[in-house]
């Protein structure tokens, strides 16, 4: 039986009482023409409480008399599992022979062996054209050069220092982690083992060097690819575009997939069709060389281990 944590229950409580006080305070956003700056960690900030009416406090009040309630008869909460597989869910765990990972379509959990894991890993990163062998890390190598260029956009004018703080991200960033999800939606045929499916490669960037002016990065970019004539939002999107299209009754229609589609874009390509982009759509408050410039510190200096 596990104990109820009273004080993250509390905690979650009181935060969702700031964003009751913030909405009531500021109104409707879209109403008011008020938006968010981006590139910022979230505010603490509350009004004051003689800022809000009586109401707000009653219904908080209310709030926490509530859960109190609730908790005093909640001193534990029941397993819904039967003994037998709470058992073997923790004998599953504690195993060092074998990995568990959520499969890369789907919602099914993958048990794999842990040495047929590492050689399709392996296997995947022998390809010299793909991935290179570093003697020692890189990304600590990288924050002076980030920080340089958010230096300059903050010199500038185009962010401010809270901004600033919040792209250059933590003291001291981590390495990215490689690993795989289970392709085990493709064909048996296509398994480079009977017993061990193909696995997509994912590099987590959480916490890099490099998290935080993604998202900068992503600002700038995002917009853009909504303007290129093979933009496709969503299925809905698709299929009322399919409505005025006429295809020619001795037409064929066919699907096809990318291989590797990330590792084969070659990056210089890349950056030349970015910098293409923003001679075609230009936008006095893009700072383009300071993007461009981030950018290829994001795609060049991409080290994992």
């Amino acid at each position: 039986m596990k104990k109820v944590d009273r004080g993250s229950l509390l905690a979650d409580l009181g935060q969702f009482h700031a964003k009751v006080q913030r909405a009531v305070f500021f109104g409707p956003r879209e109403e008011t023409g008020v938006q968010n700056l981006p590139f910022c960690e979230r505010s603490g900030w509350v009004p004051r409480p003689q800022q809000l009416p009586g109401e707000v406090w009653d219904f908080f009040d209310r709030n926490v008399e509530g859960v109190k309630i609730a908790l005093s008869g909640a001193q534990t909460l029941r397993q819904n599992l039967p003994p037998e597989e709470v058992r073997a869910l923790e004998e599953l765990i504690s195993r060092r022979d074998v990995v568990i990972k959520p499969a890369d379509k789907g919602s099914a959990v993958v048990i794999m062996d842990r040495a047929r894991y590492v050689q399709e890993g392996l296997g995947q990163l022998k390809y010299e054209s793909f991935y290179s062998k570093l003697s020692a890390p890189i990304f600590m190598e990288s924050v002076p050069r980030i920080e340089r260029v958010v230096n300059t956009l903050l010199r500038t004018g185009f962010i401010c220092k809270r901004q600033a703080n919040y792209l250059l991200g933590e003291v001291r960033p981590r390495p990215r982690p490689f690993y795989l999800l289970p392709k085990v939606h493709n064909p048996l045929d296509k398994w480079p083992n009977p017993f061990m499916p193909p696995g997509r490669p994912i590099v987590s960037d959480c916490g890099s060097e490099s998290h935080r002016v993604a998202e900068f990065i992503d600002f700038y970019l995002n917009p853009l690819s909504t303007k290129h004539f093979s933009y496709i939002r969503d299925t809905y999107y698709f299929l009322e575009k399919l409505k005025s299209l006429r295809v020619p009754p001795d037409a064929f229609l066919f699907s096809l997939d990318v291989e590797s589609l990330y590792t084969n874009i070659e990056t210089p390509l890349g950056l030349k069709a970015v910098r293409d982009c923003f001679a075609r759509f230009p936008d006095a408050s893009r700072p383009e060389e300071a993007v461009l410039e981030l950018l290829e510190l994001s795609l060049t200096r991409n080290d994992f281990e």
